[in-house]
């Protein structure tokens, strides 16, 4: 149904964003960014570009525990682990927590909010 198809949106453009994070891709992480994400897309920018320079390796796994939907929203509710190499002392990095992205889905996915502990 409409639904799973929605679900699978939200899904595939999480991936993506996983993806250009791990990858360090910023315009390929901001394409998945709605314009009109209720979070600071600048500061989030600034964030990922000093990330970016400060660490050379990047591995991060995304787990979604639960999925929510309302109209066009889908809420992915995760859990995730980073690894990541500090490019200053070599010393590897390793990090978790839990988020919940919430997505609007029309043609495509695209990320509009994220709260609790975000892996970006």
């Amino acid at each position: 149904g409409v639904s799973s198809v929605q679900e699978r949106k939200a899904q595939a453009a999480l991936e993506e964003l996983r993806r250009a994070y791990t990858e360090r891709d910023l315009n390929g992480f901001f394409e998945k960014v709605s314009e009109g994400a209720y979070f600071n897309s600048l500061d989030l920018k600034l964030n990922l570009s000093r990330t970016f320079s400060a660490i050379s390796q990047i591995d991060l796994n995304i787990f979604v525990d639960q999925v929510l939907m309302e109209n066009d929203k889908v809420l992915l509710k995760v859990h995730w682990q980073k690894r990541a190499v500090n490019n200053e002392n070599g010393r590897l990095q390793i990090t978790q927590g839990e988020a919940q992205f919430l997505f609007k889905v029309n043609e495509s996915a695209q990320l509009s909010d994220v709260k609790g502990s975000s892996p970006f």
